[in-house]
């Protein structure tokens, strides 16, 4: 403890310049003896509440600043930080709310509209978003973190004209940006511009970009080799940002792979009481289609949310975030049935994948998957960043792993501008001679 206001008012300012020069657990400490003399001053909670916000630690960040608010009810940026937190804690409709708070008070504040915008993004209100950062930018006309989301936005919203002037505007202010560079890339390649994206993707990767993730744009864009597969930080986003619209996306373009997967299954081998793991099962339209003949039914996927939407179907009795080769080889000898619709469009090589599924059906075990077709060699990147298999190659792989073909079939994966996308659907078997089931089928537990 330390008397007097002088030295409150000293310990404070040394908190604030220990926390402008990053040294946080020093601030942390000034702070918190600030607080023990005067557990009500305004400053030294809500300053605490963003270095709590700053470590990440969102739950005591949001009761600090919830009680520096109830201290001062008018602070703006007490709201727009509670905001912050909510956000951070995967609580966008409250995070609007105080942002909308924050704006009440002070009507321009080129952050709180920002930061709507992206609590409104999250929300899928994409065209208020948009106008909300355009309203940032108005009020900050230097804003470019505000422009990066607006061409985000933009981008989702197939935008791409006005996603690539607001990124071009961008770069004008900070020609470093990254972000920028990367909505640049993102909208010249959606508008077919492919010379020009490849400039801005490799402007991308010379500003600090992910060099996993736009190596594999410039391979599809067939300047770097072909990749063993997607990078997952780039399929993990893709499918995170994609889940809420997925299924009414692929109605649109005539998906009806689960359903042709199930009859092809159900013609070759019909019946019921499997153990089936529907690997990398999305929103589970697979799964749907294979709950029939299946005694438990699991599904794997990388993306979170694409997990969450798969478990709103209630169908699942287990569900998983993983990888498919590791979640396959953790699991030796314990499905029937392994089914992938649409996924291996996104791993390219597939010798892990055989070799694990091998290694996890039983005697008698079926794997069934659809690819898209390649004549351009064994695998190949599409400029659409998915992979092509060929036949000869799957038929390798079979023979290599101990598959046995029980039928490869050619269809319309599904429709890309009104033009049928070819691939074929693949059915392998174990023979009797492979692995005896374990003697425990108990694997799962229902969700």
């Amino acid at each position: 403890m330390f008397p007097g206001n002088v030295d409150l008012g000293s310990r404070l300012r040394a908190a604030v310049q220990a926390h402008v020069g990053g040294r946080l657990a020093e601030a942390e400490t000034l702070y918190r003896e600030v607080l023990r003399v005067a557990p009500s001053q305004f400053d030294a909670l809500h300053n605490l509440g963003v270095l709590k916000l700053e470590q990440r630690d969102h739950e005591e960040a949001l009761e600090l600043l919830r009680r520096s608010l109830a201290v001062n009810p008018g602070a703006a940026s007490a709201h727009l930080n509670i905001g912050s937190a909510l956000r951070d804690l995967k609580r966008p409709a409250e995070a609007l709310e105080s942002y909308n708070r924050a704006l009440a008070i002070r009507p321009e504040y080129p952050q709180a509209y920002n930061n709507r915008g992206v609590a409104l993004r999250e929300l899928g209100h994409l065209t208020e978003a948009v106008d909300s950062y355009r309203t940032a930018i108005a009020g900050n006309p230097d804003y470019v973190e505000a422009m990066g989301n607006c061409a985000t936005a933009l981008l989702e919203l197939q935008r791409y004209d006005d996603a690539l002037e607001v990124a071009e505007h961008a770069l004008s202010i900070r020609p470093t940006y990254l972000e920028a560079h990367l909505n640049r890339g993102h909208a010249l390649y959606s508008l077919k511009r492919f010379p020009e994206a490849i400039a801005a993707y490799q402007d991308a990767l010379r500003n600090g970009g992910n060099a996993n993730e736009i190596r594999y744009y410039l391979a599809a864009l067939g300047v770097e080799s072909t990749p063993v597969s997607a990078p997952r930080s780039y399929v993990e986003g893709l499918f995170d940002h994609y889940a809420e619209r997925f299924d009414a996306s692929l109605r649109g373009l005539k998906y009806q792979v689960p359903e042709m997967m199930f009859e092809i299954v159900s013609g070759a081998s019909p019946g019921a009481g499997r153990d089936v793991a529907d690997l990398g099962c999305g929103t589970g339209m697979c799964g749907q289609a294979f709950r029939p003949m299946a005694r438990s039914l699991v599904g794997v996927d990388i993306s979170g949310k694409m997990l969450d939407k798969a478990r709103e179907r209630g169908i699942y009795d287990h569900l998983e975030k993983n990888d498919l080769a590791t979640f396959l080889h953790e699991h030796p000898v314990a499905f029937d049935l392994l089914v992938a619709g649409d996924v291996f469009i996104y791993v390219g090589e597939l010798e892990a994948i055989f070799a694990s599924a091998r290694r996890s059906l039983r005697a008698n075990g079926l794997f069934a998957f659809s690819v898209e077709s390649s004549n351009d060699g064994a695998v190949a990147i599409r400029p659409s960043r998915r992979f092509a298999h060929s036949v000869p190659y799957i038929r390798g792989l079979a023979t290599q792993y101990g598959f046995a073909e029980k039928a490869i079939i050619d269809v319309a994966v599904r429709q890309e501008e009104g033009q049928d996308i070819p691939g074929f659907i693949v059915l392998l078997g174990v023979d009797s001679g492979g692995s005896a089931p374990p003697s425990d089928n108990g694997n799962w537990q229902t969700e």
